[in-house]
């Protein structure tokens, strides 16, 4: 094995191999080696490198991979990102840029594919909330379970108990096809300004507003986040509220790239 490595960041479409301006991790000097159309954001190592297991060391070099997708947004108008810490060595006879030139080529179709995806493109997070106390409350203000709700008072303390269960039980089936209502009309609004629309699955919430609704990430012009803001805000005022964080690199979009 060739004792030469390359760091990976990301690839964009570009036809010449540039003395980049940014620095990379650790403040390694970036550049671009190209195939083709084709060119990879990258660093050298004299050696491929040991990950480093520190915490702190390790959130350092992350941040300051995503400075670099960043840049190269800026730059190219857009990146395909890779994941933290690709390297690819020389072996095989080979350098570290002949392989990586070769990996270029033979991915060519597929990476010019993704290219079109997010060219121009930003990935943002967007997390909607709703007030489920409220929304509760309301729903046991209304038809049949306001009458149980009554009633609860008038009985004897066993049937009091059954009532006081039965009504937690079709609340919460009616908060559930609410909830589902909620999400399925917002979800629709965002495919109307993009189909670039992934659910996330997280449900932690993050700004203490209320409780998580819907969690999406858009891959979208800036013009288009613009629309979106304006969309979102909308229903400021009725129970709802929106957190918005980016722009990043279109990680959720891009799929088996590594």
């Amino acid at each position: 094995m060739s004792n030469d490595a390359l760091y990976l960041y990301g690839i964009v479409k570009n036809e010449y191999d540039i003395d980049w301006a940014p620095q990379g991790i650790d403040g390694n000097p970036v550049f671009t080696l190209t195939e083709g159309s084709l060119s990879a954001v990258v660093h050298e190592f004299g050696e491929k490198p040991d990950l480093p297991t520190d915490v702190v060391k390790v959130k350092e070099q992350i941040i300051a991979h995503n400075e670099v997708l960043s840049e190269a947004i800026g730059s190219f108008g857009g990146v395909v990102p890779l994941k933290f810490g690709t390297v690819i060595v020389g072996k095989n006879g080979k350098s570290a840029s002949d392989n990586l030139k070769e990996w270029l080529k033979e991915g060519k179709e597929r990476l010019e594919k993704t290219w079109e995806l997010v060219k121009g493109k930003k990935e943002y997070g967007i997390r909607i909330y709703y007030q489920k106390k409220q929304l509760v409350s309301e729903l046991e203000e209304t038809g049949e379970l306001s009458a149980i709700k009554r009633s609860i008072g008038e009985k004897s303390a066993g049937v009091a108990y059954l009532l006081e269960g039965k009504l937690k039980s079709e609340t919460a089936e009616l908060l559930r096809a609410k909830v589902h209502q909620f999400k399925s009309a917002f979800y629709e609004r965002l495919k109307g300004v993009t189909d670039n629309l992934v659910v996330n699955k997280s449900k932690l919430a993050i700004n203490g507003e209320g409780d998580l609704l819907l969690n999406v990430s858009v891959l979208v012009r800036e013009n288009e986040i613009t629309f979106i803001k304006e969309s979102l805000e909308k229903y400021a005022d009725d129970g709802f509220s929106y957190h918005l964080v980016g722009p990043f690199a279109p990680y959720s979009f891009v799929e088996n790239i590594n």
